[in-house]
């Protein structure tokens, strides 16, 4: 998380509920939290997209492996996720659930800011509302913060060791089907079409709110905007960001994952019988 921002976030969302003159405060604030926001959105999209699962099919050498011996494979040393302190089923199970998640955000965070923002700054007078339209609605941070917390816990950030023995990773050779299930959602959800569509919102939601606190610098008068609406964008903007920031953890996370899932089976190939 963005404490910068959830800070920013934090004054805002007070002051914009305190009053005339803590509105105002509030309203010198937004630049920079804009901004914040700003960062966060674009820095989920600032390398060039890799599409996880797709540069090498892995089913091949999957089928292969589960031919060997178990007891032969155990304790072949083999690449991992780094400081990874689980298994792979577990963990990769972990990262399919926020993959899930992460494929909501267009639906559930961007398009709802996006439309509201627009619809705001084509009618300036909406935005002095005291009762504000609920067409956005303020979104739940709690299950986010819930997927956080839970794959925090299978990852040792104080451990960059990248290599364990097979048996750690892998408990038993059937663990091998709901492995390949979980990859399976987790390509679905960042294809190269999907990823590049949400870039798209990404920048456009951007653009309005940079728009609109031009709009309240340049003409405070025409674009005066109110302390429940002040409040109803700052929720808005913050948890946007912060769903941006989950998508594009977990988008690195899978990354990672597929190249550690690569370079086990490349460990093991030498050992499967039908490659030597």
């Amino acid at each position: 998380m963005n404490l910068s921002l959830h800070a920013q976030y934090s004054t805002l969302a007070l002051e914009a509920q305190a009053g005339e003159s803590s509105l105002r405060q509030a309203l010198t604030r937004l630049p920079h939290f804009f901004k914040e926001v700003g960062k966060s959105l674009t820095e989920a999209f600032s390398k060039p997209f890799h599409a996880v699962f797709k540069a090498k099919d892995l089913n091949w050498a999957i089928t292969q492996l589960a031919a060997v011996p178990y007891p032969t494979l155990r304790t072949t040393v083999v690449p991992c996720v780094p400081g990874l302190t689980t298994d792979y089923l577990s963990y990769i199970a972990a990262l399919d659930l926020d993959a899930q998640h992460a494929a909501v955000l267009e639906a559930k965070y961007l398009n709802p800011l996006i439309d509201f923002l627009a619809k705001k700054l084509a009618n300036p007078d909406a935005l002095r509302s005291q009762a504000p339209d609920l067409a956005l609605v303020a979104v739940d941070l709690t299950a986010l913060n819930i997927r956080t917390k839970a794959m925090a816990g299978l990852v040792d950030p104080t451990n960059d060791s990248a290599s364990q023995p097979y048996g750690k990773l892998i408990k038993r050779h059937a663990d091998w089907t709901a492995i390949q299930e979980h990859i399976a959602h987790i390509t679905k959800v960042f294809t190269q079409s999907d990823h590049a569509r949400v870039a798209m919102s990404v920048a456009r939601c951007n653009e309005l709110l940079g728009t609109l606190i031009a709009r309240v610098s340049e003409d405070p008068s025409m674009y005066k905007v109110s302390g429940p609406t002040l409040k109803l964008i700052a929720d808005a903007a913050y948890a946007t960001a912060t769903a941006v920031e989950f998508y594009g953890l977990t988008y690195r996370r899978a990354v990672v994952l597929e190249a550690a899932i690569h370079g086990l089976v490349d460990t093991t190939a030498k050992l499967i019988p039908q490659a030597a």
